[in-house]
């Protein structure tokens, strides 16, 4: 049970920080997932000879965990405000932070290639992008 009213808003440094945590813990959970399907698809693909159909739809999977990072991250920093009692956001408010802090990430690494943090890489910027949309005007709960 949670102690925050409904719809409040995090801070914005906390929604940096959940937006980040979010992005990272994410990435890890479907990096350990991607590498038994990675090690199936590459190493059929490789003994194969020829890529095949079957193959190929080998492929599929591994593209649909992968997409499936920013939802899963989505989840991670809906959870993590609400445990550190930070501020409540939606499911989808924050599916679109962390698609718009996906896409912020990818036009970061394209536009600015030597900002790279350790751990966060370009992730930085994507996490702004996040906290802006977490921290946005909300609704009231009906």
């Amino acid at each position: 049970m949670s102690t925050v009213a409904p719809q409040r808003p995090p801070g914005f440094l906390a929604a940096c920080l959940a937006a980040a945590g979010g992005h990272v813990l994410a990435s890890l959970l479907i990096g350990l997932a991607l590498v038994p399907l990675s090690l199936v698809t590459w190493t059929t693909l490789v003994f194969s000879g020829e890529p095949s159909g079957a193959a190929l739809r080998l492929f599929l999977p591994w593209l649909l965990v992968l997409a499936a990072q920013p939802f899963v991250a989505a989840w991670i920093v809906q959870h993590g405000l609400e445990l550190f009692d930070a501020g409540d956001v939606t499911y989808g408010r924050a599916c679109a932070a962390m698609l718009l802090g996906v896409l912020v990430t990818v036009l970061a690494a394209v536009v600015l290639p030597g900002a790279a943090l350790p751990v966060l890489g370009h992730a930085w910027a994507g996490a702004l992008a996040a906290a802006a949309v977490l921290v946005g005007p909300h609704r009231a709960a009906p």
